[in-house]
């Protein structure tokens, strides 16, 4: 409770250019099962990217550390030019990798290559190929369909840099025989070839990895010791059988003049052998991965970047540091990765929810004339957590930098919250500031935070008229706009059955019911006076505007007496106290969130659970709030918010950061809640996705009769509006708040039998209000 595109230009030399499809969250596990080599690619070896990659090699050669797979050789310019990245985002309909509607994938420069489903007309599918263009996400939805059924077998997905896609195909029993298909980019069958158990030597079922070289010739393997390479010509026909005397067999990359290599990385030292050969080449790197180069060579994942590699010389050569200036990316996400005429190509996948769209971004990065792109200033940002607190503000940092071509947002940890609003009070500090842990109150009405609202009236982007009012009135402390909240969720307690409304939830009807009854999992009197204290933590008993407080008056006597007299309740979860925990109990309340309305919505399930399921016909109406003097209260839950430091250095590049998080092109795309903008919203809570793939949603997928899916009513949606309009940040309170400190103090004493309550009383309303005559 108290709680991207740039479109960039071909360089006038003629540059390289990079697409680098990326999301934010899913690695590839290279160390079990390595990342499938990306298909062919159209002929690099004149292009400026080669030439680019081949003075790299010479430059770079020797200057790489064996022992840590790290380039140390210095950062330098290849010829005045600089790698920039330029990114595009694209929602997918079914969550990659593990999606069973998109089985397999492939990427090129152009696209992105999904196995699809086609209806046969008899309650089975054909599989089918979508591809979903990189730079618009225009999508050709099953523009090449097989005649391979779903369920009866495991399609495999290649591409190659022409627009040529490669579908092998296997069943599930290994006497059966295996086929590869090729299509053309307008979705012709150009050949289809079988295989037999005995050609591929009783391992077609493990054959679902490969690579396409530049000539069309198709490479599949399987991994493991003893891993076999099956070389198909480029019609199709099985030409030879390789078994590279590796280690381990754990991938292949092709090279120059299509030099296919097998590669061993996680061994005593990196091994490439090149099919055909036996001489054992040592790379003098350690990637993280590998991946096809063709005319550059092998091209190598490291951790700060990404090399192109010559097993024939051993010259390695750095492409781009991932910390480079334009680039700004995080190379452990990469899933896949394909080597273009002009350019590299990477995947990265974001996070995957039933009801939530997976986010895929895409970025090309050009070799430019580095005189076009000047350096950027900086813009600092106060940062008070690392980790899962901080990493959605990473994130939309991130997002950001990619998109500016002016401004770039560092950020700086300020674990010492206390010592950040001392700097801020002395005019100190970064020209951000993470406002989530911090007493913005007092640091507001001191006249640390910009007021924002000049910047609002300025603006051709967003007005704060533009903004939801409650996210707004979050956002206003003493009548100055300090704040800036791009999108937010809503906290609330949930009643475990129909016995109380959220228009009686007050205060006194809260403390009416824990005479009785076990309200919480866990709960004791400091908890009960804490939810009492409300979301603005004692605002009903202080007038901030004459600068009084009534702490002695019997409101706040009773309540204060009525909580003591709490019983005490412990609930362990694997040896974590859980104060609003879901699990059945004798107990009357617990916690919800709401970001949709999905959440208004409780689905029949075919799991046991050991969860509270609600059993009335209204669950919504169970969402009550928390106890308020007015009827319920819902929480605004902030997980990102920012403001400005009224002595920043660098104003302008502080209210283009802000600016950009309350934009309609990041809300629209970017929002992972309820976006703050009005324009957002409805479209937003109407997206009413669920993965086609979810077995638990979709009953083509199920082998089993499943529920009905119960989708959100319009009546839903306008709850979520409700709940969502009246909603109230908690910015007051948390250890740096004066008044909840010594209220927490003092009742401590009462609670522990120390003090009275007169006594109790007395104290604290001399102590707040000698606080506020200090203001």
């Amino acid at each position: 409770m108290k709680n991207l595109a740039l479109t960039l230009k071909k360089a006038a030399l003629s540059a390289a250019l990079f697409t680098i499809l990326l999301a934010t969250e899913t690695s590839c596990g290279i160390w079990n099962q390595p990342d499938p080599v990306s298909g062919g690619e159209e002929n690099a070896d004149s292009s400026m990217a080669g030439q680019a990659a081949e003075s790299a090699d010479s430059s770079a050669a020797g200057r790489t550390t064996e022992s840590t797979g790290t380039d140390t050789g210095e950062k330098e310019e290849k010829g005045g030019l600089i790698p920039v990245a330029d990114f595009h985002y694209m929602a997918m309909d079914s969550a990659l990798p593990h999606s069973n509607v998109n089985e397999s994938f492939a990427i090129n420069s152009q696209w992105l290559y999904l196995t699809d489903l086609v209806e046969d007309g008899e309650g089975g599918y054909y599989i089918g190929i979508t591809r979903k263009r990189i730079s618009d996400s225009y999508e050709e939805k099953n523009y090449a369909v097989s005649a391979r059924k779903k369920w009866e077998g495991v399609p495999f997905l290649l591409a190659d840099g022409e627009g040529n896609c490669y579908l092998y195909w296997h069943t599930y029993h290994e006497e059966d025989v295996c086929s590869m298909d090729k299509y053309g980019v307008d979705g012709t069958l150009l050949w289809s070839v079988d295989y037999t158990p005995k050609e591929l030597q009783g391992v077609g079922m493990q054959l679902n990895q490969g690579t396409v070289t530049e000539d069309g010739r198709v490479y599949l393997y399987n991994y493991g010791k003893g891993g076999k390479v099956f070389a198909f010509q480029a019609d199709g026909k099985l030409e030879n059988v390789y078994t590279p005397e590796l280690e381990v067999l754990e991938g292949i990359a092709a090279g120059k003049k299509d030099h296919v290599y097998g590669y061993c990385i996680t061994g005593k030292e990196p091994v490439f052998i090149r099919l055909g050969e036996t001489e054992k080449r040592v790379c003098p790197v350690i990637p993280l991965a590998v991946y096809d180069g063709y005319g550059d060579g092998i091209c190598l994942r490291t951790g700060e970047g990404m090399l192109c590699y010559n097993p024939e010389s051993g010259d390695t050569g750095k492409l781009w540091d991932w910390s480079d200036e334009y680039i700004q990316m995080d190379g452990r996400l990469t899933e896949r990765f394909f080597r273009g005429e002009t350019g590299y190509t990477l995947l990265y996948l974001g996070d995957s929810n039933t009801r939530k769209r997976q986010k895929a971004v895409f970025a090309s990065v050009t070799f430019e004339d580095s005189s076009a792109w000047p350096g950027r200033e900086t813009v600092t940002l106060a940062l008070c957590y690392s980790g899962p607190l901080g990493r959605r503000l990473e994130d939309m940092v991130q997002i950001y930098n990619r998109q500016s071509r002016r401004y770039r947002v560092e950020t700086v940890l300020e674990e010492d919250i206390d010592a950040l609003e001392r700097k801020l009070l002395r005019g100190e500090g970064e020209d951000l500031v993470d406002l989530s842990w911090v007493y913005v109150e007092n640091l507001a009405g001191m006249g640390a935070l910009e007021d924002l609202e000049p910047y609002y009236e300025k603006s051709g982007v967003v007005s704060s008229g533009d903004i939801l009012d409650s996210v707004r009135e979050a956002c206003t402390v003493n009548n100055k706009h300090v704040a800036v909240v791009p999108f937010f969720s809503v906290s609330t307690l949930r009643a475990r059955g129909d016995f109380v409304t959220s228009g009686d939830w007050t205060v006194w009807k809260f403390l009416e019911m824990g005479r009785e009854n076990r309200m919480f999992s866990s709960q004791s009197p400091f908890m009960a006076l804490n939810y009492c204290m409300g979301l603005d933590y004692g605002g009903h008993f202080i007038d901030y505007e004459n600068g009084s407080c009534s702490f002695d008056g019997e409101e706040f006597r009773r309540i204060l007496e009525e909580c003591g007299k709490w019983e005490t309740y412990t609930y362990d979860e694997g040896g974590y106290q859980s104060d609003l925990s879901q699990k059945k109990g004798d107990w009357l309340f617990d916690g919800a969130a709401v970001s949709s309305g999905w959440d208004l919505v409780q689905q029949e399930s075919l799991i046991v659970s050991e969860d509270y399921e609600y059993e009335g016909e209204n669950y919504a109406a169970t969402l009550v709030g928390y106890p308020g003097w007015d009827g319920g209260e819902y929480e605004l839950v902030c997980d990102c918010r920012v403001g400005m430091n009224n002595a920043s250095k660098n104003k302008e590049g502080a209210w283009d950061f802000l600016e950009y998080l309350m934009s309609s092109e990041f809300q629209k795309e970017m929002a992972l809640g309820i976006p703050s903008r009005k324009d957002c919203t409805g479209e937003y809570l109407q997206d009413l996705y669920v993965d086609p793939s979810s077995s638990s949603l979709h009953p083509a997928f199920s082998s089993v009769p499943l529920p009905e899916v119960k989708r959100p009513a319009e009546a839903d949606l306008q709850e979520v509006v409700r709940m969502a309009g009246l909603a109230k940040c908690n910015t007051s309170a948390g250890p740096t708040n004066p008044v909840a400190a010594i209220v927490s103090e003092e009742a401590a004493m009462y609670f522990a039998g120390d003090a009275s309550l007169d006594a109790t009383v007395a104290k604290i309303q001399s102590r707040v209000q000698l606080y506020l005559d200090e203001l």
